[in-house]
């Protein structure tokens, strides 16, 4: 009997409040529309800027290696401190 009683009160609030609902679900929806269409910018320009990285690593790994120049010469006579 509970559970007939709990059906026809949830069936008689989803009609007597339809309008709002469905302005809830359409905010909602646009809402998470807003948020993937954000996401998925982002995900571009991450990617990008991983692309741009890897291009820069490619050339540097490219380049030959910097030679090591020879330390210079200790100099005689008292440090000036």
């Amino acid at each position: 009997m509970i559970a007939c009683i709990s059906k026809s009160l949830q069936a008689n609030l989803i009609t007597e409040n339809a309008a709002i609902v469905a302005k809830v679900t359409q905010e909602v929806n646009s809402r998470y529309a807003q948020y993937q269409r954000q996401h998925q910018e982002f995900v571009g320009h991450l990617n990008g800027q991983i692309t741009q990285i890897e291009q820069q690593l490619t050339q540097i790994m490219a380049a030959p290696p910097p030679q090591q120049q020879p330390p210079p010469p200790p100099t005689q006579g008292k440090a000036n401190w």
